[in-house]
């Protein structure tokens, strides 16, 4: 991989220009967008349905941004491979590439979202989260979770283009399963085994016990963030080994 790094550098330059290409507020919009869906889902649920929470704004923003790294990844991945057909076919390259830089470039924009989130709870607070050096392996081990899910997504959509429709309609259902504008105690004791296997809610716990609490993630989080990267990274890398040739004889 890093032997393309030229090539890696360029796909993520060239992704990050397109992205507000024909923007007027240009890449502004990584300050704005967080912090409108942060306003919207506080005015819902601290003025309209009575959901009190000591600092619930920052709450909110240190989940969503995480949330937005998931779905703005996995959406772009699923025609990942379609969009550089020309690229594929023409020229010979390490295909896995394409998924790699796309998580990269949506992970340049986390880390922007996330320092944004670190001065605003420097202003709430009057303090930086002790545990603030934990993010960065942290978001690691979920971009590598996203590098094979986005794998995964972009090889079978050469096959089935209905993914895109069901997986947006899924991402949506998910939204709720995930402690993004509530926190996971609330959730019922009976259920929290099946709520545990969902690797997006496991990933925000943990990055709001790291952002928001200022804890060290509880060790169940931990080995479960630790597995659902290294399984879905070692998936990602099969299905696309297997279906490699097939999918490019599709394009």
């Amino acid at each position: 991989m890093w032997k393309n790094s030229n090539l890696i550098f360029e796909l993520i330059k060239s992704d990050l220009k397109t992205k507000y290409k024909n923007s007027l507020l240009g890449f502004l919009w990584i300050i704005f967008e967080p912090l409108f869906l942060m306003l919207i889902i506080y005015t819902v649920f601290s003025k309209f349905i009575r959901f009190n929470m000591q600092n619930y704004p920052l709450f909110i923003l240190s989940g969503t941004i995480l949330w937005r790294f998931f779905v703005n990844t996995t959406n772009q991945s699923l025609q990942l491979f379609q969009r550089n057909k020309d690229l594929i076919l023409k020229v010979k390259i390490e295909r896995m590439i394409l998924p790699f830089s796309l998580v990269l470039s949506n992970l340049i924009m986390v880390f922007f979202e996330y320092a944004i989130y670190i001065g605003i709870y420097f202003i709430v607070k009057k303090s930086i989260p002790l545990t603030s050096i934990i993010f960065f392996p942290y978001i690691i081990i979920f971009s590598l979770f996203l590098f094979g899910l986005s794998t995964i997504l972009s090889t079978f959509y050469v096959f089935i283009k209905d993914l895109k429709a069901g997986w947006e309609i899924f991402a949506q259902g998910l939204f709720f399963l995930c402690p993004i504008f509530y926190p996971y105690e609330i959730v019922p004791y009976n259920l929290i085994q099946f709520y545990m296997i969902n690797p997006v809610a496991v990933f925000i716990m943990g990055m709001q016990d790291i952002l928001f609490y200022s804890n060290i993630p509880d060790p169940t989080v931990t080995i479960n963030s630790l597995l659902f990267s290294l399984i879905f990274s070692l998936i990602g890398y099969v299905v696309f080994i297997v279906n490699e040739d097939r999918m490019v004889k599709s394009l």
